[in-house]
């Protein structure tokens, strides 16, 4: 059993692989974090901690709670991400930047100072909808959009400000990946390609989704880089969104609650069949490991969460 913990929002990212056909070979159980109290039954299996942007207050003090519990019972259930002991967008993009991973830097949008480097763009720190903004050049305009946004009613608190970086091939190609983190396993997942600098799902270069995409899969070169940006974030389940420069990793975020797979990877005209046969059996085979050893044949585990 994986049982997939989330907020209401995010609960069908994984609950809707099963349904399009994309079995991950074991079943799937979710549960919202305001349901825990509810519970005195627990099924054995794996227990995926997810989507901790959106959970409240009280939804994060039941999923530290549950946490907590789930560790006494090692040999039954295993468990992936802490609910809190985990860098977030901004914590963690500065963190690389810092240590000399990223080449770009962050700010929080009510904390720009002079250091910032243009172009530059504004988006959320827990939204993964990527840019609110186009480029913006200068810090007059940065403060236009800025106020912009904010009259609009997004929350300056939960906006960053982001230095641009053109990772852009020599043909003028901007390519993003996606790579997924499942314990100890890293597994490429898929790759976008277009002649704008925010590739997040379009790909006007299809042709390269279909050829350089399965050449990428099949050689994933970069899978250190992404494992160590993974264990620098504190995230043990998740998905990756990044570029590559000159052979270096550029970490755009990482996504604690991924989609496996929506509806526009299944779109023939992106020419993925031959990259979901490589990635699918990997991803599963990556959750079956994750359940190997478990006592999965005993009684469920029987304890329930106060809201207290």
């Amino acid at each position: 059993m994986i049982v997939h913990l989330a907020t209401e929002a995010g609960r069908r990212t994984l609950a809707h692989v099963s349904d399009r056909s994309q079995p991950l070979g074991s079943a799937i159980e979710v549960v919202q974090y305001r349901q825990i109290p509810e519970r005195s039954s627990w099924p054995r299996g794996l227990y995926l901690f997810t989507d901790m942007e959106r959970a409240t207050s009280e939804e994060t003090r039941l999923a530290v709670k549950l946490h907590g519990v789930l560790q006494a019972h090692e040999g039954a259930v295993r468990t992936l991400n802490h609910p809190t002991d985990h860098l977030k967008r901004f914590e963690l993009l500065r963190t690389l930047y810092e240590a000399g991973v990223n080449d770009f830097n962050v700010y929080r949008a009510s904390e720009v100072g002079e250091e910032m480097r243009y172009p530059a763009f504004l988006r959320y720190t827990d939204r993964h909808i990527g840019p609110l903004t186009s480029l913006l050049h200068s810090r007059a305009e940065l403060d236009a959009a800025l106020s912009e946004l904010v009259e609009a009613g997004h929350p300056i608190d939960r906006l960053l400000a982001v230095e641009y970086l053109d990772t852009s091939d020599p043909e003028g190609v901007f390519a993003k990946y996606g790579a997924f983190r499942f314990g100890p396993h890293v597994v490429a997942g898929h790759m976008f390609a277009s002649v704008g600098w925010n590739a997040k799902r379009e790909s006007d270069r299809r042709d390269l989704v279909g050829s350089r995409e399965v050449e990428w899969l099949q050689s994933f070169a970069e899978r250190d880089q992404v494992l160590a940006a993974f264990q620098v974030a504190r995230l043990e389940y998740g998905r990756m969104d990044y570029a590559l420069k000159e052979g270096r990793v550029q970490v755009w975020e990482i996504n604690d609650n991924p989609s496996m797979g929506t509806t526009f990877f299944k779109r023939r005209w992106f020419s993925r069949t031959r990259a979901r046969r490589i990635m699918r059996p990997r991803r599963k085979a990556a959750f079956q490991d994750l359940l190997a050893g478990l006592d999965l044949a005993g009684a469920p585990l029987a304890f329930q969460i106060g809201l207290d």
